[in-house]
């Protein structure tokens, strides 16, 4: 039997875009007439101009793109999630009925480029239960480009001339950082999980930025925490968290980040640098053995491992979901949840609740409350008299005539020298 393709998401460094709806009109992006042509249009677009029989290779100054040799092939397809992969690729080499992955169902979009010697991928990516899409546009938020500068220049444009998208650099925050963090360790220190901190994490690399510092000696501090600390930490910021709120008798605001906050303790200790009372001291990169991701918008996720059991004819078998792949379930909603909520891009709720918002610091704008129409019509009263004074013609109620106008030869000189 053949081996299974790895999962396209995982094992390969990306760099990090959000993308606002995908604007395709009456024939959906996700059906595979449209894909196969945008396929051909992106790959005609890459190739380069056709002048005369002679090829213009648009990359062809680039040393970098032109070591990749000529594209052979470009392919947009949909794509299934992670736990459907490997599945429908065994059913696919034993001849068994699959269903196909659907429109609805579907993940996002996988587009692949296969030069001659190189081969790279994007992937447009959603999820599929939450993201919601207008009429007339398709919403993938995350965007996830393996391509060299030149090639994802040109990929990226074509997303935003095509689809009338912005296309715009995802650089998460710290906070989302932490936080990342945080709920994978949770994940794995769960009492139901028979998977530990050091089966995931081999080793945990963390790295400070100091971007209030002017001088260029100092960028940052790295920092490499061993498997069998981690767990360390995790259990001394829960003791941490549990006598601050035993003190003040409240729940601290940073009750879901014990990591972070041994953490911090421990470099207040030995490095006078506490974490999250000082701004401008924060983490900005994180490695461990599930993921690893900074704020200057790069991710790399690894494979989760299943939980296996033995016994079987082939050996290990998995079973139900292992605690990693909890976790990194949990990171791709939030990675996703986040690309949509950064930026101008707002779905239609927020909008409307913004728009409320505003309504309501300007109370004096409705036209409902009598005090408005009081404060309307002294605003207009005070703008007919400046109108007035300057010399313009009347205008609102006192400009109605109480009578119909005279005849038009009252008007006239030369009408009203004739008749006399």
């Amino acid at each position: 039997m053949e081996d299974i393709p790895p999962y396209p998401l995982y094992n390969s460094t990306y760099h990090l875009y959000r993308v606002s709806p995908l604007y395709h009109g009456d024939s959906p992006i996700l059906q595979e007439r449209a894909l196969r042509k945008n396929a051909r249009r992106l790959r005609d677009v890459l190739k380069g101009d056709n002048l005369r029989g002679v090829q213009v290779d648009f990359a062809s100054a680039d040393s970098a793109v032109a070591n990749c040799g000529p594209l052979h092939q470009c392919e947009w397809a949909m794509i299934r999630d992670d736990s459907s992969w490997d599945e429908h690729h065994q059913q696919s080499q034993t001849q068994e009925s699959t269903q196909s992955v659907t429109p609805d169902t579907a993940r996002g979009i996988l587009v692949d480029l296969y030069y001659a010697r190189h081969s790279y991928n994007a992937l447009l990516l959603r999820d599929p239960g939450v993201t919601t899409s207008p009429a007339d546009f398709t919403h993938l938020p995350l965007l996830l480009v393996r391509m060299p500068a030149p090639i994802r220049e040109i990929f990226l444009n074509y997303l935003s001339t095509t689809f009338d998208a912005k296309v715009s650099p995802f650089k998460p925050n710290p906070t989302f950082l932490t936080s990342t963090l945080e709920s994978h360790l949770t994940h794995l220190t769960d009492a139901s999980s028979s998977q530990t901190i050091p089966d995931i994490i081999k080793v945990l690399q963390l790295q400070l930025s100091f971007p209030s510092l002017t001088s260029t000696a100092l960028k940052n501090i790295d920092i490499n925490i061993a498997r069998d600390d981690v767990p360390g930490f995790h259990t001394r910021g829960k003791l941490i968290l549990r006598g601050s709120r035993t003190q003040t008798g409240t729940r601290s605001a940073n009750s879901n980040t014990p990591f972070t906050t041994a953490l911090s303790e421990y470099l207040a200790a030995h490095l006078a640098l506490r974490l999250g009372d000082n701004k401008k001291v924060y983490i900005s990169k994180v490695v461990c053995g599930a993921f690893a991701l900074s704020t200057d918008g790069k991710i790399k996720l690894y494979t989760p491992p299943p939980i296996t059991v033995e016994g079987s004819e082939d050996g290990n078998i998995p079973t139900d979901y292992s605690a990693a792949e909890l976790a990194m379930r949990d990171l791709y909603t939030s990675l996703v949840r986040e690309a949509t909520r950064q930026g101008p891009f707002l779905n239609e709720d927020d909008s409307i609740e913004d728009d409320r918002t505003t309504r309501r610091k300007r109370p004096l704008m409705e036209s409902g409350a009598s005090g408005n129409k009081r404060l309307r019509g002294r605003t207009a009263d005070a703008d007919r008299a400046a109108s007035e004074a300057a010399g313009a013609p009347k205008t609102g109620r006192d400009s109605i005539p109480a009578e119909p106008p005279p005849p038009y030869e009252l008007h006239d000189p030369s009408l009203v020298s004739t008749a006399v």
